[in-house]
């Protein structure tokens, strides 16, 4: 709490509710303040006061400017230590040279001749798909029949099961046939196709 005249600006009100038989000599006892300042910090032109009046009656410092304050000590004091450490130099850490990495495989182009076939038992029967043993699902082949010499491009979904010819490298959906111009189910053919 202050007891001079001036307070500083963050500081916060202390306030006082006058009761019955309270005067103004009583109450700046009370506080340790001066009348002169309760009047002043009041604005009151005359002591007489009235019951339930709020009055100011002193000013205590806000104590989150005081928690700054300490704080802005201590990284002061941090700053002086930091300063008069002595600087380490960190070691130099040479880049690790990267392995020569082995040049990427050229892929390879696969080409066979063959018996192919046809089946309306391969879905998506609107799609050009095929049954192929020799190549992972989703390789695209090229299919070329040998008595019309049209080719069309077809994805492997999938492999020739026993259900098939055994004979047949490749059993396709009739409408990439169709594409081919064939008249038989099973037709001449050669395949070619990019193994990695």
């Amino acid at each position: 709490m202050l007891s001079g005249w001036a307070f500083p600006p963050d500081s916060t009100a202390i306030y006082h509710k006058v009761v019955s038989g309270e005067t103004l000599p009583g109450i700046a006892k009370k506080y340790h303040v001066k009348e002169s300042q309760i009047k002043q910090w009041n604005k009151l032109t005359s002591p007489n006061l009235f019951i339930a009046q709020r009055l100011i009656v002193g000013y205590k410092h806000n104590p989150q400017q005081q928690i700054v304050a300490e704080n802005m000590s201590q990284a002061d004091s941090l700053r002086k230590v930091a300063a008069n450490k002595p600087k380490v130099t960190p070691p130099v850490v040479k880049p690790k040279v990267p392995e020569k990495l082995a040049p990427p495989k050229a892929p390879v182009e696969v080409v066979s001749n063959g018996l192919a076939s046809w089946s309306n038992n391969i879905t998506p029967t609107n799609q050009y798909a095929a049954l192929f043993n020799g190549a992972p699902e989703g390789t695209i082949i090229k299919v070329t029949c040998t008595s019309t010499n049209k080719a069309v491009y077809v994805k492997v979904i999938g492999l020739i099961t026993d259900a098939y010819p055994a004979d047949n490298i490749i059993i396709m959906t009739k409408i990439a046939a169709d594409k081919l111009g064939v008249t038989d189910q099973d037709f001449e053919c050669s395949l070619s196709f990019t193994k990695e």
